[in-house]
């Protein structure tokens, strides 16, 4: 009789722990959805952020509610900027209730990490007994709704106790352009793209960046250059130097 009581208790202990089993099996979820890439950061300046070779990988990673990473997974990877998409993905296998950061970025130096300065898109999901599907993650370069994008606010201000403190209406240089003003030109195919926000002369010539580019015609990519030492220079032809002028 104590023999099968014996295998009686053992073979419920059985039953018990598979039932336990089955049921954390059960709570092992997975989060999938899609990323829309709305980053237009081509990379092409010198690091950091990224490397300065104008391609990188589109990341998706999940932390845990205690901060702890749980994995990532690269989405797709070549020349920048990568196409709007929407590009799905599937995290997990073995999460368990809890709330989830989940990140995606655009990771320009491909070490997959989230480094300041990346675009990213962020995303809080909560995971309880079913795996959660359609969640949306919109990568942006302006997190901070400032007017600009936070890779360039990096590159320029990185040594700043915050690099996203400016504001696309600051003026941090004096130079008489704000910095919204200073990241089109850079972009806008000038060949400004090294326009410093964080220097009021940035080729050094002795002339603000302002008054070089007030002088600058946008539509027949003629004129001073703030990128080019030109003090010497004589532009429009009236015998004066664009240094005296200047001054």
């Amino acid at each position: 009789m104590k023999q099968e009581q014996r295998r009686s208790r053992v073979f419920g202990f059985v039953v018990l722990w598979s039932l336990l089993a089955g049921a954390f099996s059960a709570s092992a979820q997975i989060i999938s959805g899609q990323i829309n890439n709305g980053s237009l950061w081509r990379e092409n300046i010198t690091a950091p952020p990224g490397n300065g070779d104008g391609a990188g990988q589109m990341v998706v990673g999940i932390w845990d509610s205690s901060g702890n990473a749980l994995g990532n997974s690269s989405v797709t990877n070549g020349a920048l900027p990568f196409l709007p998409g929407p590009y799905a993905f599937s995290l997990g296998g073995a999460l368990i209730p809890d709330t989830y950061t989940v990140i995606a970025w655009i990771d320009g130096n491909e070490n997959s990490e989230v480094d300041d300065g990346e675009p990213y898109g962020r995303v809080a999901v909560v995971v309880g007994s079913n795996s959660v599907g359609k969640v949306r993650i919109n990568l942006v370069d302006d997190n901070d709704l400032d007017g600009i994008p936070q890779w360039w606010e990096y590159h320029w201000f990185q040594y700043a106790s915050d690099p996203f403190a400016y504001t696309g209406d600051s003026d941090p240089d004096g130079d008489g352009l704000t910095n919204l003003e200073e990241y089109r030109l850079a972009v806008d195919g000038y060949g400004f793209d090294y326009l410093s926000p964080a220097n009021w002369d940035t080729d050094g010539d002795g002339m603000d960046d302002g008054w070089e580019c007030r002088y600058f015609d946008t539509e027949l990519y003629l004129g001073m250059n703030p990128v080019a030492t030109d003090a010497s220079s004589d532009f429009d032809g009236d015998g004066l130097s664009n240094w005296q002028e200047y001054c």
